[in-house]
């Protein structure tokens, strides 16, 4: 409404400046008078034309517009809401208007910079209390510009009133379908889906409803694009407790393996301790100590060309070197 005032204030000087200018001239011409000692005949010409020219001039420099890439631009006369939006480029339009820019391009609702926003506290589905940081990302739909701004406003109302409120809303409703383990690890890619699903389920929520537009039109105001997952940050105490029971599950993993091994290598000293009893209980009863250390000597030698062949085949031996005894010897 100010450039209106400017405009109008430089018209009505210039009318008025040209009327007294006329004026002057028929008192003058009245008289029977052509002098020109009388200046204000002059003054009032060169300010009621100059007032025009620059009434003119005001005009035309508020009736352009210009548009930037990636905006629209929504018009508003006295009170009254276009339906039409102004695109990217230069356009002459009703100076009375005024004028509420709105990026159509990819936006954020982020968590950065230390801003928790839309990073919230909330429960998970085993009830661990977690911080949740995202990017929920959206596009505004040009065709429902002109809607947003006559039923919410400009794009900090629609950013802290709508989308803010949404993303803070979504985060705690997926939450709460995840366990914290899952949602950091295991089930990351899931959890960031059902955040976009919800937040696309909680704007339609927040939207005015019966306002010119049915639930499926609601539906193409926002484009939700998929959101990031940023972080997943729990309460220290319960990170704390987390890393203990998972250092302790390690642990205990560790002894069961080790003794898993134990148990094995004893079961093999006993079934080769049975079979070396049960081969001596088959010989002859008139058997020599000779006959007893050969046997014992042989059956260790197969026990090492077992083992021997064993490393050969996993690549753990390079090169064998035998020296014309029973075993060879091995060289790294």
């Amino acid at each position: 409404m100010f450039k209106i005032f400017i405009i109008f204030i430089l018209l009505v000087i210039g009318v008025v400046s040209l009327v007294k200018s006329r004026k002057q001239k028929n008192q003058l011409q009245q008289q029977g008078s052509h002098r020109k000692e009388n200046g204000f005949f002059f003054l009032y010409r060169i300010v009621g034309w100059a007032s025009l020219l620059l009434c003119l001039v005001f005009y035309l420099v508020f009736s352009i517009r210009i548009v930037d890439s990636g905006d629209v631009q929504v018009g508003r006369l006295f009170g009254k809401v276009d339906r039409s939006v102004l695109s990217e480029g230069i356009h002459l339009v009703n100076p009375a208007k005024t004028w509420t820019t709105i990026n159509i391009q990819r936006n954020a609702i982020k968590a950065d910079d230390g801003d928790e926003v839309p990073g919230m506290t909330s429960t998970t589905a085993d009830n661990n209390q977690a911080t949740v940081q995202a990017n929920f990302t959206f596009m505004i739909n040009s065709q429902y510009a002109w809607w947003l701004v006559k039923y919410i406003g400009g794009e900090t109302k629609i950013k802290h009133e709508l989308l803010e409120k949404s993303a803070q809303s979504a985060t705690r409703d997926a939450l709460a379908y995840f366990k914290l383990e899952d949602a950091q690890i295991r089930q990351r890619g899931q959890f960031e889906k059902k955040l976009q699903e919800e937040f696309f389920e909680n704007i339609l929520i927040n939207l005015p409803k019966e306002k010119s537009l049915g639930p499926e039109e609601l539906k193409k105001v926002f484009i939700i694009l998929p959101t990031q997952l940023m972080d997943i940050k729990p309460d220290p105490k319960v990170a704390n407790a987390l890393a203990e029971k998972k250092a302790t599950e390690i642990n205990l993993e560790q002894q069961k393996t080790l003794t898993a091994i134990a148990a094995e290598q004893s079961n093999r000293r006993k079934e080769e301790g049975s079979g070396i009893k049960k081969l001596f209980d088959e010989l002859p009863s008139n058997r020599s100590a000779n006959d007893v250390a050969l046997i014992l000597n042989a059956t260790a030698n197969k026990t090492r060309a077992e083992a021997l062949h064993k490393a050969v085949s996993e690549g753990k031996v390079t090169t064998v070197v035998f020296e014309g005894g029973s075993a060879g010897k091995v060289v790294q």
